[in-house]
């Protein structure tokens, strides 16, 4: 009994040492080049992206609806520039790269817009159609508050909530134009967070290449109208639409209606109008020219705008996916760290196995043998 004790000692050993190098392979993974966001964020991201199509066609159609039932000009004008800004703004607010932060800026404006359309500065601006523009303000509020709630346990929701009624009234919009600083350092004091928490990932590969894709499906979809809506708010501030040019154009047809009955009476007297004629004429095509010439420039104009923009939004993109490809590269060097430090002492322990297993089972061995031949010799 005594002479096999240590040689399942050593087997023993044996099983233990290799058993532990081939644990501690299975540790061995390969995570993710960058830290996937949790699911919570990755709806959040997606249903605000989904909420500016709602957006924008809501706050559309009720601009237009006011565009054609007034004939005040300043009227239009303001539909004109809520359309513009509105939609602008939205996306600012939607379009940020952590989830969280998106998601409650995005209320913070909504319900700072209907705060300047129903007791702020804007109040009075779509008269005697303000209240169009308070129930739309009125259900885009509720249909995001919603959406909040549908993404966000309720501690986090009824946060959200507090911050956004103390932060509007402490800081109205003071113009249409809706500019307004981000709410991510006063929400973070406000809930007492770190500023490590301002982002703690982008998101994994996959999903900034669909944040990517949203982002730019929106914007393709947005820009022709954005370019048609700042046209029209142009030709309305520059008054090619005015009565004035109504009235010349009136004039002119009916002297050409003079003209044609004078020709038809008097045929002797047709040079007289018609020099008539060209002397009217001229302003109205020297304005038309005038005109065509600003129109053009203001395109010009909203050309480049638009190609600033585009500029801007990919430097955005292509910075978003430096991050994550430096992430990958950074996490994919500390993993073979890991690799290569766990094979080097699974090695060790292999060889230390298999070296020293021989000597150590000749040693058992021979200190056996060496026992049983003094036992013999002290029998004899």
């Amino acid at each position: 009994m005594n002479t096999r004790k240590p040689g399942k000692l050593a087997l023993i050993f044996f099983a233990g040492c290799l058993s532990y190098f081939l644990s501690s392979c299975s540790l061995i993974t390969i995570e993710g080049a960058a830290d996937p966001l949790p699911k919570r964020e990755v709806n959040a991201r997606f249903l605000t992206h989904e909420y500016i199509t709602y957006f924008s066609a809501l706050v559309e159609e009720a601009a237009d609806s006011i565009i054609v039932e007034t004939s005040v000009v300043q009227v239009q004008i303001n539909a004109l520039r809520w359309k513009i800004h509105a939609n602008n703004a939205i996306r600012t607010t939607a379009f940020q790269t952590s989830p969280n932060a998106a998601l409650i800026d995005t209320w913070t404006f909504i319900a700072q817009m209907k705060d300047f359309f129903t007791t702020g500065h804007g109040r009075e601006m779509f008269v005697p159609h303000q209240d169009w523009v308070t129930n739309a303000c009125d259900s885009l509020e509720d249909t995001y508050s919603r959406l909040v709630r549908s993404v966000t346990t309720p501690q986090n929701y009824a946060k959200a909530g507090e911050f956004v009624e103390f932060y509007v009234p402490e800081h109205p919009l003071e113009d249409i134009t809706f500019k307004r600083p981000s709410t991510n350092n006063a929400m973070r004091n406000f809930l007492e967070l770190p500023d490590s928490a301002a982002i703690s990932t982008v998101g994994d590969l996959p999903q900034v290449m669909s944040d990517f894709s949203s982002r730019f499906s929106l914007f393709g979809q947005h820009m022709p109208k954005a370019v048609n809506w700042n046209t029209e708010l142009f030709v309305k501030e520059s008054g090619l639409d005015s009565i004035d040019m109504q009235a010349r154009m009136d004039s002119l047809a009916q002297l050409i209606d003079r003209i044609s009955d004078v020709a038809e009476r008097s045929p002797q007297i047709v040079d007289s109008a018609l020099q008539n004629l060209s002397y009217h004429l001229r302003p109205v095509l020297r304005e038309i020219d005038y005109q065509r010439v600003q129109t053009l420039d203001a395109l010009s104009q909203e050309r480049a705008l638009i190609s600033d923009v585009i500029v801007a939004e990919r430097a955005n993109i292509m910075e978003d996916l430096d991050k994550t490809v430096n992430s990958v590269v950074e996490k994919s060097w500390e993993q073979a760290r890991k690799m290569i430090g766990m094979a080097l002492v699974g090695l060790i322990v292999l060889a230390i196995v298999i070296l020293g297993l021989p000597f150590g089972m000749g040693y058992i061995v021979g200190k056996t043998i060496g026992g049983r031949k003094k036992a013999g010799s002290s029998t004899s």
